[in-house]
């Protein structure tokens, strides 16, 4: 496997881990607000 096959996989795995990340943030952060 080419080095930038493996390195654009590797980047669309960060996004995928950044985006479920931030999915988590917003629930929670959205949980928070509906406790107030």
């Amino acid at each position: 496997m080419p080095a930038s096959e493996r390195l654009s996989a590797l980047h669309a795995d960060i996004s995928i881990a950044e985006q479920a990340r931030g999915d988590m943030i917003r629930i929670h952060f959205l949980k928070s607000v509906n406790m107030l």
